[in-house]
């Protein structure tokens, strides 16, 4: 293809990605990475998440033969135990897993521009980069090296390789099987493509059409997640249905809204996105027009498969996360990419038609990148919301930073903090020998990076705040409090102490603090 490429015509599918197609693919990746990079900056400390902490956890307690002892809170993610529990073990540095995460994050931006090119053209390639880049969802993903990123880089690549002239049905299987070790719901790809297959054969032995390639059942070792996912939680728990389990356990005493409250949110949650909303639908006809039904078939698992999920969650009482809901924002602003590059304006085409070929190039990728802002509601790079979250974020990792040596020496002071608890028990709540009590988004981090058993370490935060009458905390605990990120705020200024202080039945003895970042770390002692 050559620069005189209408931005309006899809690229035609080959068997190897044309010239044009690498060039998009590169220019969304390089925008992608700079803006999280300078977004999110893990170049002094690195922002990871709680999940992606666990992750790293989770390999510790494999590689050294030995079993969950206590409840973390996450689901295990197999692809994640390996590649961030290695990546942590060899460098000892968590900047190089947020690095990872930018580079997910802009591969699967880079590859979904490839993708929805093929039938969308240029124009629908600038929407999907400017709106991924957008999506609010997508940022806070990234910001803590989260699993997102890495399924949308899957997804997008799944179906790169059936959308050629060749499909590689062998290759999109293994990709789906490595996608639903991210997220267990990319299986609904997998489901999807099953009862199209048979019912593409049953139609076929009726001589109602043609049965599909035998290759083609090849992307049922997507299937394979399941017993790798079952291994995985076997050799962590003692159980392979562990991580079926864990939202039901992460569901005790969470506010849970049921079938008609998760009725209500994704309704609420889509009335706010009705622009974006309309453009996916015109997306999917267009898609189902051209018969494409490869991407409709993925469109569908992510977009209404993910919401029935939703909704299962909501019958079955179990707490519900607005990440929850993420495939299926991201499948929107795909689908309405291909709904704004069929979008015609004839006096917008007439005009165009005096531009050289170039400038009606560059009019018509501007114009879909404005569309792309404005059907956004809430664009992340420009959200002054989601940027000031992100700033707290990177400073209470600064704060985690300096606070570490201090905490490191404190606890080599408690015998046996080391010692595994005696019963092991991976339902089972942590903390019940807390010693120390920090952030809870701190914990797992911490437990991986001071080597800590998880029923010594213990939330703090607003859900049970602090007081002084020596219930809670008690004498001989260590407390980290930062003033953003326990939530604990102002309103607790007895443990914001810079000398020796007595409060009620307790003592507390500062061993570390910088008032003006807004951290303490503080000894429970007698008065």
């Amino acid at each position: 293809m050559t620069g005189r490429y209408h931005p309006h015509v899809a690229i035609l599918p080959t068997h190897r990605p044309s010239n044009v197609e690498i060039r998009i693919g590169a220019i969304a990746f390089l925008v992608a990475f700079l803006v999280a990079a300078y977004l999110v900056r893990p170049f002094r400390v690195a922002t990871v998440g709680y999940d992606t902490a666990a992750s790293v956890v989770y390999f510790q307690r494999m590689a050294a033969g030995l079993r969950l002892e206590a409840f973390l809170g996450t689901t295990p993610k197999p692809f994640f135990t390996v590649v961030y529990g290695i990546v942590q073990t060899v460098t000892g540095d968590w900047r190089v897993i947020s690095w990872l995460g930018i580079a997910a994050f802009a591969a699967g931006i880079g590859l979904t521009a490839v993708l929805i090119a093929r039938f969308g053209g240029l124009a629908a390639a600038a929407y999907v980069t400017i709106g991924l880049i957008g999506s609010v969802r997508l940022l806070d993903d990234v910001e803590a090296a989260y699993a997102i990123s890495w399924s949308l880089a899957g997804w997008a690549l799944v179906g790169i390789l059936l959308t050629g002239s060749r499909p590689r049905w062998f290759a999109a299987g293994l990709c789906l099987m490595v996608v639903g070790l991210l997220r267990y719901e990319s299986l609904l790809i997998v489901g999807v493509a099953a009862a199209a297959l048979t019912g593409a054969s049953l139609r076929a032995r009726l001589g109602r059409g043609t049965a599909p390639p035998a290759r083609a059942w090849f992307l049922l070792l997507g299937l394979l997640a399941i017993p790798i996912e079952a291994l995985h939680d076997l050799v962590l728990t003692g159980d392979p249905w562990y991580s079926l389990v864990v939202p039901v356990l992460g569901s005790r005493g969470a506010p849970l809204i049921g079938l008609g409250g998760a009725v209500s949110f994704i309704y609420h949650r889509y009335l706010g996105m009705a622009a974006l909303v309309a453009l996916g639908v015109l997306g999917a006809a267009v898609l189902a027009r051209r018969r494409a039904w490869v991407p409709l078939a993925g469109a569908l698992a992510l977009g209404p498969g993910i919401v029935v999920f939703v909704l299962y969650l909501g019958w079955r009482r179990i707490w519900i996360s607005d990440r929850y809901l993420a495939p299926a924002d991201l499948t929107l602003i795909v689908l309405a990419a291909v709904g704004v590059a069929a979008l015609r304006v004839p006096e917008l085409d007439r005009l165009a038609e005096r531009l050289s070929a170039r400038a009606r190039t560059a009019a018509f990728v501007c114009l879909a990148g404005i569309i792309a802002v404005a059907s956004a509601g809430r664009f992340g790079p420009l959200d002054t919301a989601s940027r000031t979250m992100m700033k707290d974020t990177l400073i209470s990792h600064l704060n985690e930073a300096q606070a570490m040596p201090v905490l490191a020496t404190a606890i080599r002071s408690v015998p046996g903090i080391h010692d595994r608890p005696p019963v092991i028990d991976p339902t089972a709540g942590m903390g019940a020998r807390a010693v120390l009590r920090v952030p809870a988004q701190f914990v797992p981090q911490l437990v991986a990076e001071l080597d800590l058993p998880l029923d010594r370490i213990a939330g703090l935060g607003p859900a049970r705040p602090p007081t002084t009458d020596g219930t809670y905390p008690k004498v001989g605990e260590i407390l980290y409090h930062d003033r953003v990120r326990d939530g604990l705020g102002d309103a607790f200024p007895f443990l914001e102490v810079t000398t020796p202080t007595t409060v009620g039945a307790i003592r507390l003895i500062p061993l570390g603090a910088d008032p003006r970042l807004g951290w303490w770390v503080i000894r429970v002692a007698t008065p």
